[in-house]
């Protein structure tokens, strides 16, 4: 399998934007930095969250770009595909295992990793993550004052619940090519000095 530098510095810099957004999402949730208002605050939150599960998606589609692109470039211009719900959905269909696999490493003396096994609890699922992105989409819109109104205290409970879940879920995770042979292993910050994200090309053994 080919896979160039170019190719993984497109998935590095959808964990980089990823990074960006969920750090001015932390920001606002510990009260060091605000809006004007509380509810311009949640709001912001909920815009960056629905852009972050968007990204997550997109990275995935990276990753799987030349399978879905000939199954979908007949039907749609696939280049403009930014809904998440759509194109989680689209993915199931070429790749089972698109979505990423958040793991916990060991290493070994010599500081590389010699072990990884699979966490599941307390990360996002991609099911959760699409009701998330449903939920919070009210926020592209403004209530019409005669319906019900906007409960900004659950939605700043669910931001902070989702924000720790995709921390989880994205921090060291591996990311599958079709066929499950070739996976991205990426660590998303390797050291408190170093806040690159690390990606590697692995192949296993199945």
């Amino acid at each position: 399998m080919n896979i160039t530098e170019d190719d993984i510095q497109l998935y590095r810099n959808q964990m980089n934007l990823i990074k960006q957004r969920m750090s001015a999402i932390k920001s606002i949730l510990d009260k060091h930095t605000f809006t004007l208002y509380e509810q311009t605050d949640i709001e912001f939150c909920a815009l960056q969250l629905r852009k972050v599960i968007e990204l997550i998606m997109l990275g995935s589609l990276v990753v799987n770009a030349d399978v879905y692109e000939s199954k979908y470039s007949e039907i749609r211009d696939w280049k403009s595909d930014w809904n998440a719900k759509y194109i989680c959905n689209d993915l199931a269909r070429v790749n089972d295992k698109f979505y990423p696999q958040p793991i916990k490493v060991s290493h070994g003396t010599d500081g590389k990793v010699n072990h990884w096994e699979r966490i599941d609890d307390e990360c996002i699922t991609a099911e959760k993550m699409l009701i998330v992105y449903d939920k919070i989409g009210r926020f592209m819109h403004s209530d019409n004052p005669f319906g019900s109104q906007v409960d900004y205290e659950y939605y700043e409970g669910l931001i902070n619940d989702c924000y720790n879940e995709v921390i989880k879920l994205t921090t060291c995770h591996l990311v599958y090519f079709v066929g499950q042979v070739y996976c991205y292993y990426v660590a998303m910050t390797t050291s408190p000095e170093d806040d690159s994200v690390y990606i590697t090309l692995f192949e296993q053994q199945l």
